[in-house]
């Protein structure tokens, strides 16, 4: 992957800039881009091999937030009909509930690619010099998460081996022995946290100078795709504070229309969130031809 190679703090600069955009931004036509772009991404980041399954119950989950938001929100003033308590069911409510699960989508799915990316090792690279103790302590929960994963499954298999599974009990039962499981697994936990200090603490940690080391460099590529990036955000930034585009939800759905203006908007908003799946394309089509040559 060739996004991959870049330099860990072009990449986190990345996905902060799509990320806060796609929570801030929810025009249409800019929630379109940034879902079409990080799904398109994130089969890049899984190398093409994501399950399908994930992918619906995020959309399952995000339908499940646009349909009940009316329930509670009744503001805007089409009125559809009245619930049974008396309260409004508006069909702003219902716009605004759909365009907040496509928001939720954006954000959840550029975390799944962040997730990929962004190893331990970078977040050191990226934190290290400048916040050490908060470098280490995310890079340590990086590295327990998957971790606890593989240990859950294995405390799961050996309650299976000795008769004990949940395929053979009855609700409470399922109840208790998921308690038991996530009681060993806290136990471990602590054991490995012990461990980890003792370890750290016999080497020295945190008793003379912090130095660090790193296999990462800036060269010219990341210095050009950086560049490239701040001059992105920074035309997003601008047009967002000079409001060229924004839509209200309440009481009446208001939107920007479409002029000069918003369309070099929506260019260069679809550029930087499209940015790594073009690196990727143009990546593929330069190995493909090295390898022709070969």
């Amino acid at each position: 992957m060739f996004f991959r190679s870049l330099n860990p703090f072009v990449i986190f600069i990345y996905f902060i800039s799509v990320i806060v955009f796609s929570s801030v931004v929810m025009h249409p036509v800019c929630q379109a881009i940034s879902l079409l772009s990080s799904i398109s991404f994130l089969f890049f980041v899984k190398n093409k091999n994501i399950k399908i399954r994930q992918i619906t119950y995020l959309f399952f989950g995000a339908l499940f937030v646009a349909f009940i938001n009316p329930l509670f929100n009744h503001s805007g003033n089409t009125i559809l009909f009245y619930l049974k308590s008396g309260n409004p069911f508006t069909l702003e409510s219902i716009i605004f509930g759909i365009s907040a699960s496509v928001m939720l989508i954006c954000v959840l799915t550029w975390f799944f690619s962040f997730n990929e990316l962004i190893t331990s090792e970078k977040i050191v690279y990226i934190f290290g010099k400048i916040v050490p103790s908060v470098s280490l302590f995310i890079s340590m929960i990086l590295r327990f998460i998957p971790k606890l994963k593989v240990q859950f499954k294995e405390i799961v298999f050996s309650q299976k081996c000795i008769g004990n599974s949940f395929s053979d009990k009855n609700f409470i039962g399922k109840i208790r022995l998921l308690f038991n499981i996530l009681s060993i697994l806290f136990t471990q936990s602590i054991e490995n946290a012990v461990e980890t200090s003792n370890s750290m603490k016999s080497r020295g940690y945190g008793t003379g100078k912090r130095t660090s080391f790193s296999m990462f460099s800036f060269c010219k590529t990341d210095i050009i795709i950086l560049i490239l990036m701040f001059i992105l955000n920074g035309i997003i930034i601008y047009g967002i504070y000079k409001r060229t585009v924004f839509i209200y939800y309440f009481p009446i759905i208001r939107m920007s229309g479409y002029n000069f203006f918003n369309i070099i908007f929506y260019i260069f908003y679809l550029l930087l969130f499209f940015l790594p799946t073009f690196i990727e394309i143009l990546g593929e089509i330069k190995w493909k031809k090295l390898h022709s040559r070969v």
